[in-house]
């Protein structure tokens, strides 16, 4: 966890991004570069967006949660199983996020110690009052 994060809503506008980390991060696990991921995912429409605009934003977006993770989780979500890979896809939002990482300290991890799983939603009426 970056220690220097502050509060943002990004995630509005920055959703899990699962199918990108993905590919991102089999391009990072295959020694590409920053700039030759941004490139090759950008000249081959590799996200599938609409817009250029769209892709930049979610680009720089997964870009960051990527680089947040050691090289063995880079590879997990690359190449791993599904329920792992999303896992991993969880904690990098969770080290790239801060309100993120406190919803999941306080709230989820709460929720687990008592060996309940689901959120509902009087849990996010108590985090976000």
């Amino acid at each position: 966890m970056d220690h220097n994060l502050t509060y943002s809503a990004v995630l509005t506008g920055e959703p899990f991004l699962y199918f990108e980390m993905k590919q991102v991060a089999r391009l990072k696990s295959e020694g590409l570069s920053e700039e030759e991921i941004k490139q090759k995912v950008i000249q081959g429409n590799s996200f599938q967006y609409q817009t250029g605009k769209s892709v930049n934003k979610m680009l720089n977006a997964v870009i960051k949660r990527i680089n947040s993770l050691d090289i063995y989780l880079v590879n997990l979500l690359a190449k791993g199983p599904v329920e792992a890979s999303k896992l991993v896809g969880v904690y990098a939002i969770m080290k790239t996020n801060l309100l993120f990482f406190e919803f999941m300290e306080e709230v989820y991890r709460e929720k687990i110690s008592t060996q309940e799983t689901k959120l509902e939603n009087k849990d996010f009426s108590v985090f976000f009052p």
